[in-house]
This record gives structure tokens, C-alpha cells and sequence, in this order.
């Protein structure tokens, strides 16, 4: 450490930062993509165009996915339909594999589950849609990485951006002319060039800056600290989950035969309760049961918060048994408006490409630091470099790794498969 607070911190900064900047690179640039996901994904599917064109309403939305579900996953104790909204057009359809049966290998298939995206008018499988994840894999990859456990994923993230955060914080401490210098831009002038470019994107979107960081904490902070809750609730995940995010246990069958009440009255009754707010999924359990159970939840897409209200059905009857996230506790609504913020389902066109924009500028402010530090160290060895002498070995490792990663990681690449059904097949890496 350097005497002096603002040195200290400079070095702080100069390391917080350099240490994890190349997997920031990633993280800002597939985390700000992830803000138009749907509209990524509605792109790369253009068959997905005239389903996008079909005004229907929720409810029958809902009553097609059902019939489809009774058809091809009767056995199924679990069904989740997430319904059509102002960005996606189609339902997809989820359901749990009964234990045993193998993968179908049509559609998607993810651990247990299967899946399947549904014309939301006539509730048919959408068979001739490329199978490409689109946006999706943008919004997964800036937290889950690839190629290796999610898990693991999820704690290198996690880390990452607690330096990011750190570095923020000193970075404010260190520069004593933050704002002079935002208004700043000396071109052609190496390292102050660089210098400019970092300050004034850093500036530029400073509480944006401070919020995503710190949110993206928040939306995985029962992972990163467990201890409260595993002393609580003697490790009973579930039934913390539970309490805090007002879920029903899990029901058992029955073993007796009763048919499913129709869906669309329930998703009816939701939307008047909710003042016409569109539901988002509607989880059905033990359908054919006598225990079964059907819940709609609320979009958050009008709400800060990203906790969504829902309602309990009784499955046989249609009475409703329960309504959950009507009153959360101050705590639990915290921590939704903070994972609401960061995700940014509540914001319109406008307010989406504000967002979109800050995340560029974060881009950029983690690129520009990264290459400054190179430009600055480079230029500390110019003499020896001069005479012969070969760069230091962090400087030629903080090069390779600027190309690597910052030159690289805006660049797709996508391969073609031959289909594995009728029609075209993308996958993007």
C-alpha cells in the first residue's frame, strides 16, 4: 500500500480492478445484450414473426398449453406454462420428467425437465423454429459463464464483482477532479488519452455503475451467505423458500382420479383481482389428481419489484385456496425492487436503451481501464524496451489477455447444425 489515503486507494483501484477485468469484460458486454434478450431471440428466430403477429389473450393462451400438456405429459407431476407478453410472443411449456424416463430429444431438455414453445393461438408444437437459444444464452452466460457448473460460475461472478465494487468505490476516493474531468477528453495523447476515456465513460454512468454492481450481488446473496438460513431453518432449503417467497409446499398425490378444472376462468379471475396486470406462468401439479393444485403468478413487467404476486387454485374445484405476495415483509420487498432493478423487466423501449447505453459505458470504462494499465506500464519500461530489453512478463500477460478477451468477447461465433427436426438449425456460441 502507498502512504496517503488517495494513493492507497489508487492502488486499490489500479488492482480491484485489473485483476478481474477481463472476466467484467464479459459479464458487462453479454449483461448489457441481455436487456433486449427477447427482441435478440425473436430475431435469430424469424419464424417466431407470426406467432409475434396473433393477438391472443392469456387465458387462451393458457387453456391451449393445458391441452397440450394433457396430451404429451400427462404422467408429468409438475407443469409450468410461462405465457406470451409484450416482448415474447409464444408460450413455452415446462414439465418435469416422471423419474426414469429418458430425454425425448425434441425440443429442449434441461436436467429433468422438458420443454417446448407452443403457438400461443392454436397451442401446436413449434417444431419448425431454429434452435438457437438467442438472447437467452446472452442473459445466462453474463452469470453462469460456460462450459462448467453453474455453481462454480456463480462464485467467480460473485467474486468479480465485489472487486468491481471496490474498485468503484476507490476510484470515486482517488479521483479528486471526478467531475472536472468527465467534461475531459485530450485525443491523440496516449496514456491521458486513455486516462480521458476511462474517466469520462466511468462518470458518464456512475450510478448505473454502483447499482448493477451492487444488485447483481443482491440477486444471489442467499448463495454467497447461506449461514442465516441454514441456521434458521436447520437447513430445510424448501421451507425457507417457502417463508420467504410465499410458496405452498409441495403436495402428494392422492392416488384418486379427478379431472383438471379448466384454466382460463382461473387466469380470468387473477387478472381482475390484479386490475387487468397480465400473469406471467401458470405452474399446475398432480393435474389428473385429486391433490392437484394450479398457480398463477403475476407479471412484474408494470412493477419495480421484481416478487410477483400469485394465486393458488385448487385444481378439481377452481376455489382458491391461497394468495401469496399480496403484504411482503419490508425485507423481502427490498430485496425484490433491488433484483427488479437490476434486471429491469419494469422498463419501457426508453428506458431499456438508457440501460442499454450505461452498460456500454461500462463496457468500455472496464476495457479502457485495462488498456491503460498496459499503455502506463509500457511506458514506465520505454527506456529498457528501447535498448533491447523484452517486456516484463506481467506486461506481455496483461497484453495477450487485452486481446483475448476485450478484442474477442464482442465477437459471436455461431456454427450450423444439420436440424435435428424439420427446419433450419442454429446454434450460437
Amino acid at each position: 500500500m502507498k502512504a496517503g489515503l488517495r494513493q492507497s486507494m489508487a492502488w486499490l483501484h489500479s488492482w480491484s480492478g485489473l485483476l478481474v477485468c477481463w472476466v467484467l469484460v464479459l459479464v458487462f458486454c453479454a449483461g448489457t445484450a441481455s436487456y433486449f434478450k427477447d427482441e435478440i431471440t425473436l430475431w435469430m428466430k424469424p419464424e417466431l414473426h407470426r406467432a409475434a403477429a396473433t393477438q391472443v389473450s392469456s387465458a387462451e393462451a393458457a387453456s391451449r398449453a393445458v391441452e397440450f400438456l394433457q396430451r404429451n405429459a400427462a404422467d408429468s407431476p409438475r407443469w409450468f406454462i410461462d405465457l406470451p407478453d409484450k416482448r415474447n410472443p409464444v408460450v413455452q411449456v415446462l414439465w418435469m420428467r416422471p423419474p426414469g424416463a429418458p430425454a425425448s430429444g425434441i425440443g429442449g431438455s434441461r436436467g429433468r425437465f422438458e420443454s417446448r414453445m407452443l403457438d400461443p393461438a392454436t397451442g401446436t408444437f413449434l417444431q419448425t423454429v431454429r434452435d438457437t437459444r438467442g438472447g437467452e444464452f446472452l442473459y445466462r452466460l453474463h452469470f453462469d459463464l460456460y462450459f462448467m457448473q453453474a455453481i462454480w460460475a456463480r462464485w467467480i461472478i460473485g467474486i468479480c464483482a465485489m472487486f468491481m465494487l471496490v474498485a468503484i468505490l476507490s476510484g470515486i476516493i482517488t479521483h479528486r477532479r471526478i467531475f472536472q474531468d468527465f467534461f475531459t477528453f485530450r485525443p491523440r495523447k496516449g496514456q491521458r488519452s486513455w486516462l480521458d476515456a476511462h474517466n469520462a465513460t466511468a462518470v458518464l454512468a456512475l450510478p448505473f455503475h454502483l447499482m448493477i454492481t451492487y444488485t447483481g450481488l443482491v440477486t444471489l446473496m442467499f448463495m454467497y451467505m447461506p449461514w442465516g438460513i441454514q441456521t434458521a431453518y436447520q437447513g430445510n432449503q424448501q421451507a425457507f423458500n417457502n417463508a420467504a417467497f410465499g410458496r405452498a409446499p409441495q403436495g402428494k398425490p392422492s392416488g384418486q382420479a379427478a379431472p383438471l378444472t379448466p384454466v382460463a376462468p382461473l387466469v380470468e379471475q387473477a387478472m381482475r383481482v390484479w386490475d387487468g396486470a397480465q400473469p406471467s406462468r401458470v405452474a399446475i401439479t398432480l393435474a389428473g389428481d385429486a391433490n392437484a393444485t394450479i398457480t398463477v403468478s403475476r407479471g412484474t413487467d408494470d412493477s419495480l419489484s421484481a416478487s410477483a404476486q400469485s394465486m393458488r387454485f385448487n385444481g378439481v374445484t377452481g376455489a382458491l385456496a391461497a394468495t401469496f405476495g399480496d403484504a411482503p415483509a419490508a425485507a423481502s420487498q427490498t430485496r425484490g425492487v433491488m433484483v427488479g432493478l437490476h434486471e429491469a423487466h419494469f422498463a419501457g423501449p426508453l428506458l431499456r436503451a438508457l440501460f442499454f447505453m450505461s452498460g456500454l459505458a461500462g463496457c468500455v470504462m472496464v476495457a479502457t481501464g485495462a488498456l491503460l494499465w498496459g499503455v502506463k506500464t509500457r511506458q514506465g519500461q520505454a527506456k529498457a524496451l528501447a535498448a533491447g530489453a523484452r517486456p516484463s512478463f506481467g506486461l506481455r500477460l496483461v497484453d495477450a489477455l487485452n486481446i483475448g478477451a476485450i478484442a474477442s468477447v464482442p465477437l459471436p461465433g455461431c456454427r450450423s447444425h444439420s436440424p435435428r427436426t424439420s427446419g433450419p438449425t442454429a446454434y450460437c456460441r
